[in-house]
């Protein structure tokens, strides 16, 4: 993830060299992938172990009974410990880093339409763009929660009910969409010096979007059931089912829940049935 981040910024150091109206969007891409790589980090399991001060099993702390504190005070997590100002300060972060990577991802969807509008008779690339800007628009769906809750009670409390999350969210998620984001602007840079069209850049990478998002979701639930999950949107409690003012919750909740249409897939299609546990 650092030597990425670091190819990253260089990248967005050199983009001078490349076409005036390609330069915004480089930069863009640069942006992003640093984002990519900063999360990377903040998910790792030793991101949790060095903002603690002392570390104890999670399953002596019931996270779901706490509020929404950094540490200390009357609804924190004593036990913890967490430092009340590198919290604040890791929070902020997110926050920052989160927005930032939104934008980028959203400004894509501007050079889709404009790339679609100046080119109608082949509008791939545009269609390619505005489809790879919405898949790495979902993994950002955990940063915003994240952002919104905290390392303490959210984090914590994920990770309290699916211990092998934090792995699951950076070997799933963020490193094959960094991989991917890599090899769609190396053809970007293939593009530019001609040695590909604008047709075999698009169709290669919704094809590699795809097939990454695919496999991913596939693999995660083969490897680690039941220890992690890929529900995207994730609270800490469950969804009370039958009460109508959570009726939108529940929807959303089910809705974006992979792991039950991995299942799905692996039971109905490859006949291979993953047993739920009770997470």
């Amino acid at each position: 993830a650092i030597s990425t981040a670091m190819n990253a910024l260089s990248g967005y150091q050199l983009v001078r060299s490349a076409p005036k109206d390609a330069q915004p969007l480089f930069r863009k891409c640069a942006v992003l992938q640093m984002s990519i790589c900063y999360f990377i980090l903040r998910f790792m399991p030793h991101t949790s172990y060095l903002l603690h001060r002392k570390i104890i099993e999670t399953n002596d702390v019931d996270f779901r009974a706490h509020g929404n504190q950094c540490g200390g005070g009357d609804n924190g997590v004593q036990n913890w410990e967490l430092d009340n100002h590198i919290c604040v300060f890791v929070q902020g972060l997110d926050i920052i880093v989160t927005i930032i990577a939104i934008i980028c991802a959203l400004s894509f969807l501007g050079f889709a339409i404009d790339a679609k509008n100046k080119n109608n008779n082949n509008p791939i690339i545009g269609y390619a763009v505005a489809f790879g800007a919405f898949a790495v628009l979902l993994p950002f769906a955990y940063p915003v929660q994240l952002s919104l809750y905290g390392q303490i009670p959210w984090w914590t409390c994920i990770q309290q009910r699916y211990p092998f999350q934090s792995i699951a969210v950076v070997a799933y998620i963020y490193i094959p969409t960094s991989l991917t984001f890599s090899s769609i602007l190396f053809g970007a840079t293939l593009l530019h010096r001609k040695v590909i069209s604008e047709n075999e850049l698009g169709i290669a990478s919704i094809i590699v979007i795809s097939s990454c998002f695919v496999s991913c979701v596939l693999m995660q639930e083969i490897h680690l059931p039941n220890v992690s999950t890929q529900r995207v949107y994730l609270p800490c409690m469950d969804p009370s089912f039958g009460e109508e003012e959570q009726f939108w919750e529940q929807w959303v909740w089910e809705a974006l829940d992979f792991s039950s249409h991995s299942r799905f897939v692996w039971s109905n299609i490859f006949g291979v049935n993953i047993i739920r546990g009770f997470n």
